[in-house]
């Protein structure tokens, strides 16, 4: 069982800084060499976002992910 808040948490951040750097989905899918869908379900908080995705948002969209986990406490 997955942490429902801590995805809905980081997926509205995910999206968020997607927008941000001018990204479709597709297009921000593509750079992290995943489903179209898999994102969508990320940003929804409705798909868990285990580790190997998430060094892949570090890298692509440069973000600090322990700051997900503190924000969500």
């Amino acid at each position: 069982m997955y942490n429902l808040k801590l995805c809905r948490h980081v997926g509205m951040s995910l999206q968020k800084r997607r927008e941000e750097l001018g990204l479709s989905l597709s297009d921000a899918a593509s750079a992290l060499d995943i489903k179209t869908e898999d994102l969508e379900e990320y940003e929804a908080g409705e798909k868990e976002i285990f580790n190997d995705v998430l060094l892949k948002l570090k890298r692509v969209f440069g973000i600090d992910i322990e700051n997900y986990f503190k924000d969500s406490e």
